[in-house]
Protein backbone atom coordinates (compact mmCIF):
# COMPACT_ATOMS: atom_id res chain seq x y z
CA UNK A 1 0.00 0.00 0.00
CA UNK A 2 2.85 2.27 0.46
CA UNK A 3 3.98 1.63 -2.71
CA UNK A 4 0.13 2.96 -3.80
CA UNK A 5 0.16 6.03 -2.20
CA UNK A 6 4.09 7.27 -2.95
CA UNK A 7 2.51 6.48 -7.05
CA UNK A 8 -0.49 9.06 -5.75
CA UNK A 9 1.87 11.32 -4.62
CA UNK A 10 4.30 11.34 -7.26
CA UNK A 11 1.09 11.31 -9.96
CA UNK A 12 -0.36 14.31 -7.81
CA UNK A 13 3.26 16.47 -7.68
CA UNK A 14 3.73 15.85 -11.48
CA UNK A 15 0.12 17.32 -12.25
CA UNK A 16 0.87 20.16 -10.20
CA UNK A 17 4.31 20.78 -11.52
CA UNK A 18 2.92 20.18 -15.26
CA UNK A 19 0.03 22.81 -14.56
CA UNK A 20 2.61 25.11 -13.51
CA UNK A 21 5.40 24.35 -16.37
CA UNK A 22 3.31 27.00 -18.77
CA UNK A 23 2.21 23.77 -21.23
CA UNK A 24 5.21 22.36 -21.59
CA UNK A 25 5.42 18.51 -20.78
CA UNK A 26 7.88 15.95 -20.33
CA UNK A 27 7.51 12.35 -20.39
CA UNK A 28 9.64 11.58 -17.43
CA UNK A 29 7.15 13.94 -15.53
CA UNK A 30 4.11 12.06 -16.96
CA UNK A 31 4.96 8.75 -16.10
CA UNK A 32 6.11 9.60 -12.74
CA UNK A 33 3.35 7.77 -10.91
CA UNK A 34 3.96 4.62 -13.24
CA UNK A 35 7.36 4.40 -11.24
CA UNK A 36 6.45 3.17 -7.57
CA UNK A 37 3.36 1.59 -9.08
CA UNK A 38 5.22 -0.56 -11.68
CA UNK A 39 8.90 -1.08 -9.56
CA UNK A 40 7.10 -1.14 -6.22
CA UNK A 41 3.43 -2.16 -5.96
CA UNK A 42 3.69 -4.81 -8.66
CA UNK A 43 6.50 -7.13 -7.29
CA UNK A 44 4.80 -6.36 -3.85
CA UNK A 45 1.58 -7.67 -4.47
CA UNK A 46 3.34 -10.70 -6.71
CA UNK A 47 5.50 -11.72 -3.16
CA UNK A 48 1.88 -11.15 -1.24
CA UNK A 49 0.79 -13.74 -3.82
CA UNK A 50 3.39 -16.02 -3.64
CA UNK A 51 3.30 -16.02 0.25
CA UNK A 52 6.92 -15.02 -0.22
CA UNK A 53 8.21 -12.10 2.74
CA UNK A 54 11.58 -10.86 2.14
CA UNK A 55 14.03 -9.61 5.05
CA UNK A 56 13.74 -6.33 6.28
CA UNK A 57 17.11 -5.62 4.31
CA UNK A 58 16.05 -6.96 0.97
CA UNK A 59 12.91 -4.45 1.02
CA UNK A 60 15.17 -1.58 2.12
CA UNK A 61 17.51 -2.56 -0.65
CA UNK A 62 14.44 -2.68 -3.38
CA UNK A 63 12.60 0.63 -2.14
CA UNK A 64 16.05 2.78 -2.34
CA UNK A 65 16.19 1.38 -5.95
CA UNK A 66 12.39 2.75 -6.54
CA UNK A 67 13.34 5.92 -4.77
CA UNK A 68 16.58 6.15 -6.57
CA UNK A 69 14.59 5.43 -9.91
CA UNK A 70 11.92 7.98 -8.74
CA UNK A 71 14.14 10.62 -7.92
CA UNK A 72 15.67 10.14 -11.36
CA UNK A 73 12.47 10.43 -13.37
CA UNK A 74 11.47 13.74 -11.12
CA UNK A 75 15.37 15.50 -12.14
CA UNK A 76 14.87 14.19 -16.18
CA UNK A 77 11.59 15.61 -16.17
CA UNK A 78 12.37 18.87 -14.36
CA UNK A 79 15.86 19.92 -16.55
CA UNK A 80 13.55 18.94 -19.66
CA UNK A 81 10.61 21.36 -18.69
CA UNK A 82 13.18 23.74 -18.66
CA UNK A 83 14.86 22.75 -21.78
CA UNK A 84 18.30 21.53 -20.83
CA UNK A 85 19.87 18.13 -19.57
CA UNK A 86 22.79 17.07 -17.29
CA UNK A 87 25.20 14.25 -17.68
CA UNK A 88 24.89 13.74 -13.51
CA UNK A 89 21.31 12.76 -14.56
CA UNK A 90 23.22 9.39 -15.56
CA UNK A 91 24.19 8.43 -11.90
CA UNK A 92 20.70 7.50 -11.10
CA UNK A 93 19.57 4.91 -14.28
CA UNK A 94 23.15 3.23 -13.19
CA UNK A 95 22.26 3.48 -9.48
CA UNK A 96 18.59 2.31 -9.15
CA UNK A 97 19.69 -0.82 -11.02
CA UNK A 98 22.57 -1.84 -9.43
CA UNK A 99 20.20 -1.07 -6.01
CA UNK A 100 18.25 -4.00 -7.20
CA UNK A 101 20.21 -5.85 -8.11
CA UNK A 102 21.85 -5.86 -4.71
CA UNK A 103 18.38 -7.00 -3.36
CA UNK A 104 18.06 -9.84 -5.98
CA UNK A 105 21.14 -11.09 -4.79
CA UNK A 106 20.40 -10.34 -1.35
CA UNK A 107 17.22 -12.46 -1.29
CA UNK A 108 18.76 -15.50 -2.97
CA UNK A 109 21.62 -15.99 -0.52
CA UNK A 110 19.15 -15.49 2.05
CA UNK A 111 16.90 -17.88 0.74
CA UNK A 112 19.88 -20.37 -0.22
CA UNK A 113 20.52 -19.91 3.39
CA UNK A 114 17.41 -20.67 4.63
CA UNK A 115 17.41 -23.86 2.23
CA UNK A 116 20.85 -24.86 3.49
CA UNK A 117 19.77 -24.42 7.08
CA UNK A 118 16.52 -26.98 7.04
Amino acid sequence: MRYVATAMVCGGLSAIYEYFSHGVYSKFMVFLFAVPLVAGAVPALVLVLLGREPSASVRRLWACAVLTLSLGFCMAGVLEIYGTSSDLVRVYWILAPVLAAAAVVSEVRTARGRRAGC
